[in-house]
Order: structure tokens, then C-alpha cells, then sequence
């Protein structure tokens, strides 16, 4: 034991980097690469002309159930497009009742609306008084926009 005493403690040759500072440079590379990231999804998908059914917005303002002279029983849709893109109605769907055929459009039929355009469909359909009627109209891009309403 006396050979320990005489050498002393033994000095450690430290080569790297501390904890603390791999600690910090790992989250920094972290959050740069989770920038970049996101910058270039948002850049995807707001920039790509091809992906512009993602930008769609429709809102169904109103649904009125009426009788038109000439026509008998009516619905009628006021539809506004609030996105940046312009949309067109392919088509029209109730449940139940199904996809609007095309001679029962009277109005409306392929509208396309401007980005703040406001426009209105209206087609015959034999509807029931209180009954609940589920309405999808769907875009030329393939957005679904739903609405529930119910005939008075």
C-alpha cells in the first residue's frame, strides 16, 4: 500500500465536450432542423399550384326550402367562397334523397365563385316539411362543404 501514497491521485485527461454544452447544441440543432421543417411545409402547401383544393374555403351561408311558380318545391343554397382560391360546384347531394340529377338545377348549375364571391344554387327537389335534410356540395378540386337543415 505504500506504493499508492507515494504516486498520489491520478490526474484524468479530459477530452470532449461537457453535458451541459452538448445538452445546448443538441437543442439548438433541434429546433433549427424543426424550423426549417415547418417553414417548408407551410411554404408547400400555401405556394403549390397544384394543391389549391387545400386552400378552399365555402361556407353554406343559407338553405331556403320553397315553392317557385313553375317549378313547384325548391331548395335554394347561398353559398360565399372566404378563401384565396376560386371554386365551382360540380355538383349537389341531399340525404336522403342523393345526388342532384342535372335537369332538376334551376339555377346554378357549375357556379364558380371568386375568392369573397357570393353565389346561389337553387334545383327542385320534393321536400318535406320538418323533415332534417344532410346537404354536400362538392368542388371540382373534390371539397366536400356539409350542411344540416331542416325544412320548415
Amino acid at each position: 500500500m505504500s506504493w499508492l501514497r507515494q504516486r498520489g491521485p491520478r490526474k484524468v485527461a479530459r477530452a470532449g465536450v461537457s453535458p451541459v454544452v452538448s445538452d445546448i447544441l443538441m437543442t439548438a440543432v433541434v429546433v433549427i432542423c424543426m424550423t426549417a421543417l415547418l417553414a417548408w411545409t407551410v411554404s408547400y402547401v400555401f405556394h403549390n399550384p397544384g394543391r389549391d383544393a387545400v386552400r378552399e374555403r365555402l361556407a353554406l351561408e343559407d338553405v331556403w326550402f320553397t315553392e317557385l311558380a313553375g317549378y313547384g318545391k325548391v331548395v335554394s343554397i347561398y353559398l360565399y367562397n372566404y378563401g384565396p382560391v376560386s371554386i365551382t360546384v360540380d355538383y349537389v347531394s341531399l340525404e336522403p334523397g342523393g345526388r342532384i340529377s342535372d335537369a332538376d338545377y334551376v339555377e346554378g348549375k357549375n357556379l364558380s365563385l371568386d375568392p369573397r364571391g357570393h353565389g346561389r344554387i337553387t334545383f327542385k327537389f320534393a321536400w318535406e316539411s320538418g323533415r332534417a335534410y344532410h346537404i354536400k356540395v362538392f368542388t371540382r378540386r373534390g371539397s366536400v362543404f356539409e350542411v344540416l337543415a331542416i325544412a320548415p
